[in-house]
């Protein structure tokens, strides 16, 4: 098990994130180099996120950068639940890798999802050269590369804008089942939970 710590943004402490390799199959890169992917939830409550590695590779994707894009997710808003506010009053998800989440970067010779930074979620005038992601291909708040999704919640009703059409057709392919967005909308495809067994009859 490799515990991984980061810092939790607006909380001041360290976040502790266990990954574990249940794999069956190569995963194509060393498993140290990687965390977790697709949202669910323990009994406890708990945030835990998944890399479902068969999934991944079957849409000729890299797993690394699936759960590069989880991890960094997990790390700022880990139950799903941040929004951030524009000046029109159009509220933004704390998702951070989904607005350039086509976009990678290497690191040690592993491919990295590209994030957006703290600049990306603040509604104000910011001045000349500030990155708002690693890459430095977003110009503004708010904004996309044709690759990427932002999840935004306009008078309570919450939807996705798309980098380009071509996007929005390779995301509607997509099984979101259980995926944190769909946590973040009133009747996503959320994984069913268990029931627990009364007491006594276990």
């Amino acid at each position: 098990m490799n515990v991984i710590r980061a810092a939790q943004a607006g909380q001041g402490g360290p976040v502790s994130i266990a990954c574990i390799n249940m794999a069956t199959v190569d995963l194509g890169v060393p498993f140290d180099k990687l965390t977790a992917a697709l949202q669910k939830w323990t009994k406890d409550g708990q945030p835990v996120s998944k890399v479902f590695v068969k999934t991944t590779l079957a849409d000729h994707q890299l797993v690394s950068v699936t759960a590069s894009h989880e991890l960094f997710e997990m790390a700022i808003d880990p139950i799903a639940n941040l929004w951030a506010e524009a000046a029109d009053g159009t509220e933004y998800a704390y998702e951070m890798s989904d607005p350039v989440e086509e976009d990678t970067f290497p690191v040690d010779g592993i491919q990295m999802s590209n994030i957006v930074h703290p600049a990306w979620f603040e509604p104000f005038k910011h001045p000349p050269g500030t990155k708002y992601d690693h890459l430095g291909l977003v110009a503004k708040p708010y904004g996309m590369t044709k690759g990427g999704y932002v999840i935004i919640k306009k008078k309570g009703k919450v939807s996705q804008v798309y980098g380009s059409k071509a996007k929005e057709k390779r995301f509607a392919r997509e099984d979101r089942l259980g995926h944190r967005s769909e946590y973040r909308k009133p009747n996503g495809r959320r994984i069913p939970k268990r029931r627990r067994p009364a007491p006594g009859k276990r």
